[in-house]
C-alpha cells in the first residue's frame, strides 16, 4: 500500500468532495474508487503568530518633508521596523529629530508615542535657511549636552532610512510689527524735493520675506497745525519693489525684496507719517519735518510802508 497525504484549506461552510485520479501505461486516466482507500486520518491545523524581529534603525522609515515655512508646526511620522521591514508592534523606541544649519542654529522635535511601533514628531521652526535633518531611533542616543558636533558624530549608528536629509525653511507672510522702515524721508525733507522711504519686509520671526501684496501697501501724511491733524495728499507718490541680497541676515536663501516709497511734498510744515500694510501701521508712526526750499525770485513779495519824517 501507499500513503497519500493531502493538505487543503476549505473556506466554505458546505461539504467538500475530493476525487483522485490516476493513470499508467496500461490504464487510462480514471478516478480511483473509494474502496481503494482503507484508512482516513485528519491532520490537525494550528495557528502560528510570527512576531517582528528586533529594531533595525536603518530599516525604520519616516515621511519627512523637504520644505516647510517659518512659524508653522510641522510633523513627521516615523515607523520602527525590523530588518525584514516589519513594523514593530510596541513603543518605547525613543525616536529623535535634530535640524541644524551651517551657522550652528538648531531645533529639535517633540515625540508622541502611539505604542504600536509608530511615532509622531512635531517641530516648530522659526529661522529660515537650509538645514540638515537628522532622524534617529533606538537606544541609546547621545546626550544633548555633548555639543552638536559630538552629538552628530555619535548618532550615526541610529539614523533611520534616508537620513540625514535636506530641509529648506521658507519665510512666512509679512508682519507689520517686525518689518523695518528706514531712510531720511521718514524724518526730514525739503519742499519740492523727491524723497524716499524704504521698507524691509519681515515675517513674525524677523526673517526677510517676499510674501506680501503690493496693492495693500499705502502711506498717509497728516499736517500738524495747532495740535490738530489734517490728512494731506502728497504732490506725487510711487511705490516700487526691487531685488536685493540681504547681507545683514545670512538666510542661505538667495534673493528677497525691499520696497521703496517715493514722494514729493511742496508745502512745508510738520507732518505725521503712517506707512500701512492692509491698513495696519508698519513699525510705528514718524514725525516728518518739511523745510522750505530756496527762495524763488518769482514768488518774492515786497511790502511798502510810508516813511514819516521825524524832526
Amino acid at each position: 500500500p501507499y500513503n497519500i497525504i493531502i493538505d487543503y484549506i476549505h473556506y466554505q461552510s458546505n461539504d467538500i468532495y475530493i476525487q483522485l485520479l490516476w493513470e499508467c501505461l496500461s490504464s487510462p486516466l480514471t478516478i480511483i474508487p473509494n474502496k481503494s482507500f482503507k484508512h482516513w486520518q485528519r491532520i490537525q491545523n494550528y495557528n502560528l503568530t510570527v512576531y517582528p524581529n528586533k529594531l533595525c534603525s536603518s530599516c525604520s522609515t519616516a515621511n519627512s518633508t523637504n520644505n516647510t515655512i517659518s512659524g508653522e508646526l510641522t510633523s513627521v511620522f516615523v515607523d520602527s521596523r525590523d530588518k525584514f521591514n516589519n513594523i514593530l508592534l510596541s513603543g518605547d523606541q525613543t525616536p529623535r529629530l535634530l535640524g541644524i544649519n551651517s551657522q550652528g542654529i538648531a531645533f529639535r522635535g517633540d515625540v508622541y508615542d502611539y505604542q504600536n511601533g509608530s511615532y509622531l514628531i512635531t517641530y516648530y521652526p522659526t529661522k529660515i535657511g537650509r538645514y540638515i535633518l537628522y532622524l534617529t531611533i533606538g537606544c541609546c542616543a547621545p546626550k544633548v549636552n555633548l555639543g552638536l558636533i559630538h552629538e552628530i558624530t555619535q548618532l550615526s549608528s541610529l539614523l533611520i532610512y534616508n537620513s540625514p536629509s535636506s530641509l529648506t525653511i521658507y519665510p512666512n507672510e509679512i508682519n507689520t510689527t517686525t518689518s523695518v522702515l528706514t531712510n531720511k524721508g521718514l524724518v526730514s525733507s525739503i519742499a519740492g524735493i523727491t524723497n524716499y522711504i524704504t521698507i524691509y519686509p519681515r515675517d513674525l520671526y524677523n526673517n526677510p520675506t517676499n510674501k506680501y501684496n503690493m496693492t495693500l501697501i499705502s502711506i498717509e501724511f497728516y499736517l500738524i497745525f495747532e495740535s490738530h491733524y489734517y490728512i494731506v495728499a502728497p504732490d506725487s507718490i510711487s511705490i516700487n519693489t526691487d531685488g536685493y541680497i540681504d547681507s545683514t541676515v545670512d538666510t542661505e536663501i538667495d534673493i528677497y525684496t525691499y520696497i521703496t516709497i517715493t514722494y514729493n511734498i511742496t508745502k512745508s510744515g510738520s507732518y505725521l507719517v503712517k506707512v500701512l500694510y492692509n491698513n495696519e501701521i508698519i513699525s510705528t508712526t514718524f514725525n516728518l519735518t518739511i523745510l522750505p526750499n530756496q527762495p524763488n525770485e518769482n514768488n518774492i513779495k515786497l511790502s511798502t510802508y510810508p516813511l514819516v519824517n521825524q524832526l
